[in-house]
């Protein structure tokens, strides 16, 4: 435990140092700021100034310092008037200010002489062009969250409508890697984002998007606004190196507010599914939302009080689109071979599978098309408590939860529709603040968070599987996955139970001294984490084509053996600090100077169940520990921006940072529930029975070491770099045009540290004999952490948009930026569409290419827009043609990449599971991008694909003639993620009617049309299309090679709501 006493050391020095504890200055909140001169220009310091809330009538006073400045930081998102006043001047009031969360409005006066009681009204909006901060920001505000359509009213789809964020349709879903959606921000990970409610974190216990087991986050109607940092954030974020999600919850005014709502869905008003049979109906679907929301002062000017419940109710159809054995291939008949004999160990299990009821996918495969019911319930709740006591202090506290369950169809292992996964999350939240203002120039807020997530998952049998089917006595049968083919017939994850909870105390003080703003602070995040993950619980059996299938021809087969257990208690903590300068140097120029010290402790288990190997070479495991920590996690900021012309019309911005991904559960939790003697495997190969693998001789445990390659284990960061150009176009229009760029280093992979050493022969080639040893004979499978990845990211962005004014607001965004790097992620969950092993472990600079969430070109456009008909109207005309409102997203991006590979070990390496890799070659003048044409034609031992066949279709995407297998022993020259899969285009469209019933109060009416031109969006092919040739000696191509199994959105969907505000 020395570890810990150098962290808390250390700790306690940058306390000292600093003054306050360590910290990330949430900018959950505005600021307002400027100067205050006289008509000749001259600064006026001592001016005092009141800023008022006009929904709370929370007011603050502040005087003007030596340079004439104020600076109000930490206020509440709403509409706020200011006023500036001297002896012997005319007071001057600017009103109509909106302040959003995380903005800084600049606001100067000009004092002309006079009695302080002769008031100058100016009304007006904040200044739109930024002019005080380098960082890449966009605002999602009120209008946009509840006007936009969106399907499943989840508010963090809007996240997708800004520059820079890719959403990953590659990602999977699973309860291990979140539900909620998966996006990268600027070529950071999937796992690099910091989502914040009210100043706290609430990623979930993976560090993905939190959301519950129907994947949203609610909260359309208690969330004000939120914010999107991209790039160049203040030294007062940290954590992560990715995007910055801060919402900020609603709350309660001077006047009484509310409303009640629901949305309904049915089938009935839908599109067919591109993989949908044309001849049956289509698959039912039903859902209704519903909610309402209520806020007021219960103390006027004083206690405020919100709340919002909103329930959730879906009956899906899941449509399944099954790859199985056709009639002839049951009955050992194989297009191009001779007769097989069908095993009769395999006859009940090939009976699992239904027979085709759809179109040929070749090799003896076709397609079988069905549907299911998927019912999903959610409750979400949030209270929030506002109390203002005095002009120098403010309280809130607020409670957020969100308790769901699934009966979830449709993960890829459950395709055939045998079993589901009973999945249950309640996720709760927790803030309290409290804000106070030690003098005119000097505020602290002090913050306490709590998150809490639970996530219980549980298999659940739905089909006529026999008990007598099992692998494993006394346990569910186990999954089957056989190249080319859909697996059958549990998931191999299950059950898997994740809590998490998360104490979150912080501190934040502003000073404001000349020009000079400066900000620092702590937080502290306390993580516990208790998991029960089981592997291959019931059994896990593979064959590398259909033939082997039949003729019950093991690949391999996993499975824990009888007193493994899971069970693990991890604990870490994480420490933050900063200080952070906003200095103005001058009127027109202001720079953010800033330095952030981060360190999370090395994770422990709280029962001592670790074990880890100290070096690849080690014969012994040690119970330590699974990495030394790292202490040098210093973070510099630098940022500019400047107004060209001091009228805030025009500002050019840039700036340099270092971000830290903190290393937290997500990237180690395999580490420790994987570790002997508390988890052991056996792994059976080629040979093995089928299907009682307890039956093999000489049976005995693998003991799969765990160990994190120490020499380089630092904490991943990335260089993060910006210029950007800001211009006013037109009132209430501002357009930008930004370079943003970042470097990534230290960045975690995952790879078998104990394959074969290869032979290089004359000529360069490495090669691997057959029965060749694994580097260290004591261990099999090496599940290896090395922090040595590498990426880059360069993009251009550009965007328009156009405040909410006179019933209209635009945003058009669009991203040309290309993203490298050696590793996209550690799991299958974070891309199905490429390998997250490294093929050579000892040349890991060979995987770079493409990331999997790269793509080329992205643009987004929304709007909303408030008809201004019938305004002059009276009577039941007026309620006719007044209040017409149309929205829309329009969405046209490129697809990402995927890479094609082998589904047998030709390479030799014996990597195997998440760890494996194996490319094949290139065929000689082939593109490596064959998706465009037709095919030439080619054969492979006795399987062929048909020249002529049109590429870029849901039956063959890619070309598999592009490729050819490898000599065994050998690594294929194909690079990773280099073909490009289909892009998306999609509309989505809104009209609404609202009625006005009296002054405060109105009923509207809305129709959402998702997709609305019915676009076919496919999603690339997945891993049992994508992995092409075996390893028979002569490489044979699978069947449904190149085939595309599922959408990545759905068809056309129509929504109606119905909402009363009040």
């Amino acid at each position: 435990m020395k570890n810990h006493g150098n962290c808390t050391v250390l700790f306690f020095l940058i306390l000292a140092v600093w003054l306050v504890p360590t910290s990330a200055f949430a900018q959950t909140a505005a600021t307002i700021t400027g100067t205050v001169a006289d008509s000749t220009g001259a600064v006026v310091p001592g001016a005092q100034v009141i800023i008022t809330n006009a929904g709370t009538g929370q007011s603050r006073t502040l005087q003007t310092n030596n340079v004439g400045r104020y600076y109000a930081p930490a206020l509440n998102p709403g509409s706020y008037q200011v006023e500036a006043s001297s002896a012997g001047f005319q007071a001057v009031v600017h009103s109509g200010i909106t302040l959003t969360v995380g903005a800084e409005a600049v606001i100067n006066f000009t004092l002309n002489p006079g009695q302080v009681a002769e008031k100058v009204e100016v009304v007006g909006e904040a200044p739109l062009v930024q002019t005080t901060s380098a960082s890449v920001a966009e605002l999602v505000g009120e209008q946009k969250i509840r006007a936009l359509p969106l399907n499943g009213r989840s508010f963090d789809q809007l996240i997708l409508l800004q520059p820079g964020i890719n959403v990953a349709a590659g990602a999977g879903s699973s309860p291990n890697q979140g539900r909620g959606i998966k996006f990268s921000a600027n070529g950071a990970r999937l796992t690099s984002n910091y989502f914040m409610l009210d100043g706290t974190d609430i990623n979930d216990s993976q560090n993905f998007t939190p959301g519950g087991a129907g994947g949203q986050q609610f909260g359309v109607e208690s969330i004000l606004e939120f914010q999107v940092l991209t790039h160049n954030q203040g030294a007062q974020y940290g954590r992560s190196m990715g995007a910055v999600i801060n919402a900020v919850t609603r709350s309660g005014t001077n006047t009484f507010h509310g409303s009640l709502y629901e949305f309904l869905r049915n089938s009935k008003l839908d599109a067919k599914n591109f993989f949908d049979r044309p001849t049956e109906p289509i698959p039912p679907f039903k859902r209704n939302q519903f909610g309402a929301t209520a806020g007021g002062p219960i103390v006027r000017d004083r206690l405020f009080l919100f709340g919002n419940y909103e329930g959730f109710r879906e009956r899906l159809g899941v449509s399944k689109n099954a790859l199985v054995p056709d009639q002839d291939a049951r009955r050992g008949i194989l297009p191009g071979r001779p007769p097989i004999s069908v095993n009769p160990a395999v006859v009940p299990y090939l009976a699992l599978y239904p027979l085709p009821n759809g179109p040929s996918t070749g090799g003896g495969i076709g397609r079988y098309l069905f549907s299911q019911s998927q019912p999903t319930r959610v409750d979400y709740g949030t209270a929030r408590v506002d109390w203002n006591p005095r002009e120098t202090d403010s309280f809130f506290g607020r409670y957020t939860m969100d308790d769901s369950s699934k009966l979830r169809r449709e993960d890829p292992n459950h395709v055939l529709g045998l079993f589901a996964e009973d999945e249950k999350h309640r996720n709760q939240f927790a803030t309290a603040q409290w804000t106070h203002t030690l003098s005119p120039r000097v505020l602290n807020i002090v913050r306490f968070g709590f998150n809490r997530s639970v996530t219980l998952v549980d298999l659940a049998k739905l089909g006529n599987v026999p008990d007598s089917l099992s692998f494993i006595p006394g346990r569910p049968i186990g999954r089957m996955g056989v190249s080319g083919m859909s697996a059958c017939c549990a998931t191999i994850n299950d059950p898997r139970y994740f809590r998490m909870n998360n104490f979150q105390p912080s501190d934040d003080l502003s000073i404001n001294i000349g020009r000079h703003a400066v900000k620092t602070g702590f937080l502290v995040e306390r993580f516990q984490w208790n998991t029960e993950n089981w592997n291959r619980f019931q059994g896990d059996y593979n064959f590398d084509s259909l033939e082997s299938f039949l003729l019950g021809r093991v690949l391999s087969v996993d499975f824990p053996l009888p007193g493994s257990e899971p069970n693990r208690g991890i604990r870490a903590t994480l420490f933050g600090t900063y200080i952070q300068d906003d200095f103005q140097v001058t009127s027109r120029l202001t720079l953010n100077l800033g330095l952030r010290y981060e360190i999370t402790t090395v994770p422990i288990e709280v029962n001592g169940k670790m074990s880890f190997l100290d070096n690849p070479l080690d014969t012994t495991l040690d119970k330590k520990q699974p990495f030394e920590g790292n202490h040098r996690n210093f973070a510099p900021r630098f940022g500019f921006a400047w107004d060209v012309r001091g009228n805030g019309k025009t500002s050019v911005r840039g700036g340099w940072g270092m971000y830290y991904d903190q290393i937290l559960m997500n990237q180690f939790l395999n580490l420790f529930d994987r570790t002997p003697p508390y988890w052991q495997t056996a792994r059976l190969g080629a040979g093995a029975p089928f299907p009682n693998p307890l039956t093999a001789p000489n049976l005995r445990a693998q003991v799969s070491a765990q160990t994190a390659v120490r020499d380089d284990y630092q904490t991943p960061y990335m260089y993060q770099y910006n210029l950007t150009v800001q211009r006013e176009i037109l009132p209430s229009f501002v357009a930008s045009v930004g370079y943003v760029g970042s470097i990534g280093k230290h960045l975690i992979q995952r790879f078998d540290g104990n394959t074969p050493v290869p032979i290089r022969q004359a000529g360069g080639t490495l090669f691997i004999p057959a029965g060749a040893p694994r580097r260290n004979p004591v261990w099999p499978g090496m599940q290896t952490r090395r922090l040595a990845g590498f990426s880059t990211y360069n993009g251009l962005q550009v965007s328009v948009s156009r405040r909410f004014s006179q019933g209209f607001q635009l945003q058009g965004v669009y991203t040309y930026a290309r993203s490298i790097d050696t590793s996209s992620g550690l799991f299958s969950e974070e891309a199905q569409n490429a390998a997250t092993g490294a093929q050579i472990p000892d040349q890991l600079f060979n995987e770079k290419a493409l990331s999997n969430f790269d793509i080329r070109h992205s643009a987004i456009l929304n709007f909303n827009y408030e008809l201004p008909f019938g305004k002059s109207l009276s009577g039941v005309a007026r309620q006719v043609f007044e209040g017409w409102e149309l929205g829309g997203i329009t969405t046209l991006s490129g697809g990402i990449p995927l890479t094609v590979e082998n589904s047998g070990n030709r390479s030799r390496h014996l990597a195997s599971g998440a760890d494996f890799a194996d490319r094949p070659n290139l065929a000689p003048g082939a593109s490596n991008n064959p998706t465009s044409g037709v095919t030439t034609g080619c054969a492979f031992d006795t399987t062929s694909i048909a020249a002529g066949r049109k590429l870029g279709t849901p039956d063959l995407w890619f070309d598999p003639c592009a490729f050819v297998p490898q000599p065994l022993g050998t690594f294929g020259n194909l690079g990773r993620n280099t073909v490009i899969g289909p892009g998306i285009a999609t509309v989505d469209f809104l009209v609404n009617k609202h009625f006005r019933i009296k002054e405060g109060r109105e009923l509207s009416f809305r129709a959402e049309f998702f997709n609305v031109f019915n676009r076919p969006n496919l999603a690339p092919p997945l891993l049992a299309t994508r992995r092409i040739f075996n390893n028979a000696a002569v490489g044979r191509l699978v069947g449904s090679a190149g085939a595309i199994q599922q959408t990545n959105t759905t068809s056309r969907q129509i929504q109606f709501g119905l909402k009363y505000v009040f």
